[in-house]
Order: C-alpha cells, then sequence, then structure tokens
C-alpha cells in the first residue's frame, strides 16, 4: 500500500510520512509536488493513503477543513500523528531590495505579521519551493531553517508541531486494509 504526501523527500510532509511508515508494515511514501495535485490524483488512488498536514492552504485559500468537507465522499479519516516541525525561519537575502517574500500559502500571515512593510508576496506549493524560488530572485521567505545558507539573515526561527491526517481514498471495498498494527 502507498502513502501519498508532499514531496520531496526534504519537505515536512514526506518526513511525517516515513515515520508513520515506520510504525506500519508494508507501506510505501509517494511525495507529489504539491496537495493540489495530489488532491487531482485521488480517482487513480482508491484504496491508497494520504498524509494531510492541519495547516494545509491551496493557493487559492482552501484550508484542511475546506478539503476535508470537499472530498468527504471520497475520503475516509483513518489516523492522524503529531510530528515535530523542523525548525522554520524567516529569512532575508543579504544585499537584495524589494519586498518579494516567498512562502507556502499556510504560512503568509506569520511572515506577514513578522517582515516589517508591504511584501509581494509569491505563494509557493512547499517550504522547499519557497526556499528554491527566493534564491532567485527573493528578499524574504519562510522556510525550513536547514535550508539557510550564508547568503541569509535569518530573521526570526519558529518551533513547532504539527497534527497529520492520515485519510483513506474510498472506492475499493476489498482494498481497505487496517493499518493500525
Amino acid at each position: 500500500m502507498k502513502i501519498h504526501t508532499l514531496g520531496p523527500a526534504v519537505t515536512d510532509s514526506y518526513r511525517a510520512a516515513e515515520q508513520y511508515r515506520a510504525d506500519h508494515e508494508n507501506l510505501e511514501v509517494v511525495g507529489h509536488p504539491s496537495f493540489e495535485v495530489l488532491y487531482q490524483s485521488i480517482p487513480e488512488l482508491r484504496g491508497e493513503l494520504l498524509l494531510i498536514p492541519a495547516a494545509v492552504k491551496t493557493p487559492t485559500g482552501a484550508s484542511w477543513g475546506d478539503l476535508h468537507y470537499q472530498y468527504g465522499d471520497r475520503l475516509e479519516l483513518i489516523d492522524s500523528l503529531i510530528t515535530e516541525l523542523s525548525p522554520l525561519a524567516i529569512l532575508e537575502r543579504r544585499g537584495r531590495s524589494g519586498q518579494r517574500a516567498y512562502c507556502h500559502p499556510a504560512t503568509i500571515d506569520y511572515l506577514t505579521r513578522n517582515v516589517e512593510g508591504p511584501l509581494e508576496i509569491m505563494p509557493c506549493p512547499s517550504k522547499w519551493q519557497a526556499y528554491r524560488c527566493y534564491q532567485t530572485d527573493g528578499r524574504y521567505t519562510l522556510t525550513s531553517q536547514a535550508f539557510a545558507g550564508p547568503a541569509d539573515r535569518v530573521i526570526k526561527t519558529i518551533h513547532l508541531k504539527m497534527l497529520w491526517s492520515v485519510y483513506q481514498v474510498k472506492g475499493e471495498t476489498d482494498a481497505k486494509t487496517s493499518v493500525n498494527n
């Protein structure tokens, strides 16, 4: 059986799926480029698992609650887990002007409350992608502190836990397998 979440392996989502897999035999972790792509793939994932963070937010503004109700007829909530996120950091690129900031949609409010001035927010599907875009032309990002390099000034660090929802995609009655070993 597969458990699908946000990838690549450097994302908190993928690491949480790996942690969940460690406690449940015969699971393979599959990373997707965004949660939007993952949700669009639901028709092909019957009987498989999805790992979704409670803080999920799409670029269109859909939250965990919105997605939970929207897909409630296709997904069954079967489990949850809590993990420590990689320490987060608001970074500023030394020597760069402008107000362009890259971050995951769920972190926009936190970023704007902690960086002065009006920001040009550029939402990204993951904190990893936010850091990659920021390297090109951003002045600010909210990302994993582990990604910070010598050209980055750490404005603030954040230590948080995350609640993760484990869903099983409905559809194949014989594919429904208990993962609560």
